[in-house]
């Protein structure tokens, strides 16, 4: 995605198809693409097993879901599905 942009700002493209969240706060010209015209772009958040900071991991995970993290998402152009905030099999409840 960087690279696409980097084309497109340095003039070696005329535009760019990259992820709004890198070009939000960029400048120049922003054309969204409806929702409705393309599956969903999903991403995952995982714990490491092998991660020798399990607690940390486990309460970056309760924050990214809960309020303020699902909040910070949506302020860097993120939507998120109501059906994956704060599930069990997420949260590790």
């Amino acid at each position: 995605m960087n690279m696409a942009m980097q084309y497109a700002a340095t003039g070696n493209a005329h535009a760019s198809f990259t992820a709004y969240s890198l070009v939000m706060k960029s400048g120049g010209r922003i054309l969204l693409i409806d929702e409705s015209l393309h599956a969903p772009i999903e991403q995952a958040l995982a714990v490491v097993r092998n991660s020798k900071k399990q607690d940390l991991a486990q309460r970056y995970v309760q924050f990214v879901l809960g309020p303020d993290g699902q909040a910070a998402l949506r302020r860097s152009g993120y939507s998120v599905p109501s059906h994956m905030v704060n599930t069990p099999e997420l949260s590790g409840k």
